[in-house]
């Protein structure tokens, strides 16, 4: 069973693009449900509120009235409503949050303006696992990215970091799936006055870091005395009061992670021996990030050889456009939606060994969109071909396709000094209009064989970016 849910996952997204009315959503239920209310323009709260993906064929959207309903994605939507008690229903109406942690899979957290928590996992009646004194404000998801959740025998726990209306601290939820239980942390999240959490992520099991609705970054560690965490330091690089909306550590490092802000900006921090450093800053060529991601090595690509390395995924609008786009693929822009544009709710699920497969759902003049594509083309300028050696060698070749976040306006390089050193390593720098320089160590290899060519080039040079 798991290996057919594995291959069926392993399966292209569907091409999608449909546009519906919650009437209709109520209409098409097994059991005939019609809607309590009828979604009319004198009654505009009845609609649809909140999305999120469950799993790659799987989402889940819940109504301002309390209902919940699954929809099954194929080449059609095939929907069905969850079963509540009337009082969960009522407790869920008119304000819901709805958010899946990434490392599960067919589970969703419901947040009420009562304070409680409700859990809903495939196969089990939704119950309510934690109570706190005040509204539900947020829940912080630590690993943000929205990719697919992949099958596996034992699934993992998870944790989340929930906000409380005018509470003065967060507090950290753990859920344990084997066992189904549910701890709320002793350890509390104090927080900075007015201190608003948009992201949140564990550097290290001790190290966390919060990052705010006004674009702040702060990293708290468990005090000695008490055991909550507290903040030792904060910084506040985004010169706007946008939200930072992700925070990721870069892949295999305990020291080094990534932001993304409503600025447009992404950013790479260093914390070390207790100080926040300010690496990099680029300006991505959208007007909000909303996201980000590192993609994987595709299942049928383990077994090579050649050193293979994550690429960056952003997420997020620019102008009237949801875009998908890649930081490092010569073919950059893997998706884009004509959705109306930022500030409305919406779910994002991409695949992370194939992130042009690219699933969104969101509203548009009360009715619920949902968007797919099954991939982007795969077509690169001038990264293959006989010819393309690199320095010493002549040609043409892309040496890295994207790195600066705008149009690179300036370039200088070590190369072509007439000296033979000189070739042994090629330092090159680039500026941009986002403002930024880099400097990059480029290190020549002899022409590429035939079979290398056939292999697409791979066996070319590689770049290092120094910060």
């Amino acid at each position: 069973e798991e290996e057919e849910e594995e291959q069926q996952r392993q399966k292209p997204f569907e091409d999608l693009d449909l546009s519906l009315t919650l009437d209709e959503v109520f209409q098409s239920l097994p059991s005939g449900t019609q809607p309590a209310e009828p979604s009319t323009t004198k009654n505009v709260k009845h609609a649809f509120h909140r999305y999120a993906f469950l799993s790659d064929k799987r989402l889940m959207v819940t109504t301002s009235i309390g209902r919940l309903l699954l929809a099954k994605l194929g080449d059609t939507l095939t929907w069905e409503e969850v079963p509540l008690p009337e009082e969960i229903v009522a407790d869920l109406r008119s304000y819901n949050i709805i958010k899946t942690p990434q490392a599960a899979k067919d589970t969703a957290l419901l947040g009420s303006a009562s304070g409680k928590i409700y859990l809903y996992r495939e196969g089990l009646a939704v119950r309510q696992i934690a109570q706190f004194p005040n509204k539900i404000s947020d829940i912080v998801l630590l690993d943000p990215a929205p990719v697919s959740r992949s099958t596996g025998a034992q699934p993992r726990p998870w944790s989340v970091v929930v906000t409380i209306l005018a509470s003065d601290h967060a507090v950290l939820l753990h859920y344990d799936p084997t066992a189904d239980t549910a701890i709320v942390d002793e350890r509390k999240i104090l927080l900075p006055e007015h201190y608003i959490v948009t992201a949140a992520c564990f550097l290290t099991p001790e190290t966390l870091i919060l990052g705010s609705r006004t674009g702040s970054i702060t990293m708290l560690t468990p005090d000695p005395t008490t055991g909550h965490f507290t903040s030792v330091l904060s910084r506040k690089d985004c010169r706007t009061k946008d939200a930072v909306t992700t925070i990721l550590p870069l892949p295999g490092s305990e020291t080094i992670f990534l932001t993304t802000c409503r600025d447009g900006r992404y950013r790479i921090y260093s914390y070390v021996s207790g100080k926040l450093t300010l690496r990099n800053e680029t300006a991505a060529p959208m007007t909000t990030l909303e996201g980000a991601f590192f993609t994987t090595v595709p299942s049928g690509e383990k077994g090579k050889t050649r050193r293979q390395k994550s690429d960056l995924v952003l997420l997020g609008f620019h102008k009237t456009l949801f875009q998908c786009l890649s930081t490092s693929s010569s073919n950059s822009l893997l998706a884009s939606v004509e959705c109306g544009g930022a500030h409305r709710p919406f779910a994002v699920l991409a695949r992370a060994d194939k992130p042009e497969q690219v699933r969104l759902v969101f509203p548009r003049a009360g009715k619920l969109c949902v968007w797919s594509q099954s991939g982007g083309s795969d077509k690169g300028e001038g990264t293959t071909g006989k010819g393309n050696g690199g320095p010493g060698v002549g040609g043409r070749w892309v040496v890295r396709a994207g790195g600066q976040g705008r149009e690179i306006k300036a370039l200088a390089s070590t190369y072509g000094g007439g000296r033979e050193e000189d070739e042994e390593e090629v330092m090159v720098v680039t500026g941009a209009e986002d403002t930024s320089l880099r400097v990059w160590r480029l290190k020549p290899r002899t022409q590429p064989s035939d079979n290398s060519d056939k292999k697409g080039g791979k066996d070319k040079e590689e770049e290092e970016e120094k910060e």
